[in-house]
């Protein structure tokens, strides 16, 4: 999560991240519903998987209602992401590269196998949300290959006292 606001931070001396027409900034309910989603997707035996509406909504800058944005085929969208119940991770989701970046401030604290378990609600349900999203169109075809995971290495580091 600190990683998230030094990113932040350091985007202020160019225009604001949301200023950028390709750039969408996700709250945590994001994850749960995603999380949700999930479970809902391994679940399924018979095949008939649709992700819910509100991740359709979300898609479409309708969700939420006070600052909804409108994702873009070019689109990058950041997004706080807990792994483990205790460890907080900034997600970059590059839309046009079909690549989710994991800024971890701990790189140690987890391994990279056991973060792309944590990040399967992203990795697995997300491209059936692309799917759904007529405006998306242009993504369509790499929906159908599953998303890239990159963990970026930070130079700071999160240390408790």
């Amino acid at each position: 999560m600190d990683e998230a606001l030094i990113y932040l931070r350091q985007s202020v001396s160019r225009p604001p991240l949301d200023a950028d027409p390709d750039v969408v900034v996700l709250d945590a309910y994001w994850g749960r519903y995603m999380v949700n989603e999930h479970k809902a997707l391994t679940a399924d035996k018979d095949g008939t998987y649709r992700p819910k509406d509100v991740l359709t909504q979300y898609c479409e800058g309708r969700v939420p209602k006070l600052y909804g944005k409108k994702w873009t085929p070019a689109g990058r969208i950041f997004v706080p992401w807990n792994v483990g119940g205790k460890h907080w991770v900034a997600l970059e989701i590059s839309l046009s590269e079909w690549t989710v970046y994991v800024y971890d401030p701990d790189v140690n604290l987890y391994s990279l196998q056991r973060l792309k378990k944590a990040l399967l609600p992203i990795l697995q349900v997300l491209p059936r949300v692309v799917l759904r999203c007529t405006h998306l169109a242009p993504l369509h075809s790499r929906a159908c290959n599953g998303l890239t995971m990159l963990r970026v290495k930070m130079a700071t580091r999160n240390v408790r006292a």
